[in-house]
């Protein structure tokens, strides 16, 4: 799975960062682009017919850029460190997931179910509120929860001959 975000915000004094304490900064519009990419390793063992223990374990990479220009649109080269939108690329396993995958086929149409727990191994930073209140450098990007959580996953579909149709909902 890949997905691109894009922002473009107008900072100003004081929210550009601790530089405004040493002098004053003109305002800054901020395109920031961010491509989150995750990939998952999948294994699952078949204790009876249609019963079986499913194992996920998700690799993340998160990478940030952000363009930054005056007003007019002339592009800055900062002198000092964006505490905020720093660019950089980060990467990490996420929280892996432990499931019971059961599976039926009613009325010609697939169902599948899952229930299980997330195991806290994605990398949780620290505050970054906090870290931001101190003017530090700091991460919104989270691998993980921090915490064991309840996962539960439903999927339907259809065969069509050669295609087929599906859905599916995951919560945590």
């Amino acid at each position: 799975m890949a997905a691109r975000v894009y922002s473009q915000n107008q900072v100003a004094c004081p929210d550009i960062g601790p530089i405004c304490l040493v002098r004053d900064e003109p305002p800054q519009l901020q395109k920031t682009t961010v491509w989150v990419t995750e990939l998952r390793l999948l294994a699952e063992y078949g204790l009876i017919s249609g019963l079986g223990v499913q194992g996920v374990l998700p690799l993340k990479l998160v990478d940030r850029r952000t363009v930054r220009s005056d007003l007019s649109g002339n592009q800055l080269t900062l002198d000092y460190e964006d505490i905020h939108q720093p660019d950089r690329t980060i990467a990490g396993l996420g929280d892996a997931q432990l499931y019971l995958h059961g599976a039926l086929a009613p009325l010609g149409l697939q169902l599948g179910w899952r229930a299980g727990v997330s195991f806290p191994l994605g990398e949780v930073g620290p505050n970054p509120e906090e870290r931001e209140a101190h003017g530090l450098t700091h991460e919104h990007v989270q691998f993980g929860t921090g915490t064991f959580d309840p996962v539960l996953g439903m999927d339907l579909s259809r065969s069509f001959g050669s295609w087929s149709l599906a859905g599916f909902a995951h919560a945590q």
